[in-house]
């Protein structure tokens, strides 16, 4: 941009900014629409009713809308033919045939989707059946467990007891026979400390 003054500059910098804004000019989204009416329509060249047939579209047929001017509407059909018609015979709302066929089409998206959801509840009640004879399981092998435990402390408590009895009736018998040979010997007995 060397050669341009700086008001032109600025100038073609705004120009670039309102074009980033505005964006590109001449592209339109199209929008979805249908025929209407009970006859076909033809599909012609330009937006006169002198101009050439193209080709037709039927009635309730979904077309895409282009553009509109002056009464007639530039539309391309369901074949891929471009052409015009007039924009009274284009309707935005759906037809009863158009709107039965998709909701039609959404009953069974959604028959499909249930016997899918009842597949894999299914699936997810065997799963949870499954888990729940492993609980069963287990529960079972840690009361067979615990049964095993208090068994092994009775035995080690039973062989405790038996001990310390034996011990005590070793001691009283030690003690009697001590005594008894304590009692021989003449004179009572000193404790040296």
């Amino acid at each position: 941009m060397g050669g341009f003054s700086r008001g032109a500059r600025a100038r073609i910098a705004v120009a670039g900014l309102l074009a980033l804004q505005v964006g590109p000019v001449g592209v339109a989204s199209a929008e979805t629409a249908w025929i209407a009416g009970g006859q076909q329509v033809n599909v012609r060249r330009a937006p006169d009713v002198d101009a050439r047939v193209l080709g037709y579209a039927a009635p309730a047929e979904r077309v895409e809308v282009l553009e509109t001017s002056g009464g007639w509407s530039h539309v391309k059909t369901n074949d891929g033919t471009e052409g015009w018609v007039a924009s009274s015979r284009i309707q935005t709302d759906p037809p009863p045939a158009a709107r039965a066929a998709a909701m039609t089409q959404e009953i069974e998206e959604l028959r499909t989707k249930l016997v899918k959801e009842g597949d894999a509840s299914k699936q997810l009640r065997a799963k949870v059946d499954s888990s729940d004879a492993k609980a069963r399981e287990q529960q079972a092998e840690i009361d067979r467990l615990l049964a095993a435990q208090q068994s092994v402390h009775r035995e080690a408590r039973n062989r405790e007891w038996l001990t310390g009895a034996g011990i005590l009736l070793a001691g009283m018998a030690l003690g009697a026979i001590l005594s008894r040979m304590g009692g021989r010997r003449a004179g009572p007995q000193r404790l040296r400390l």
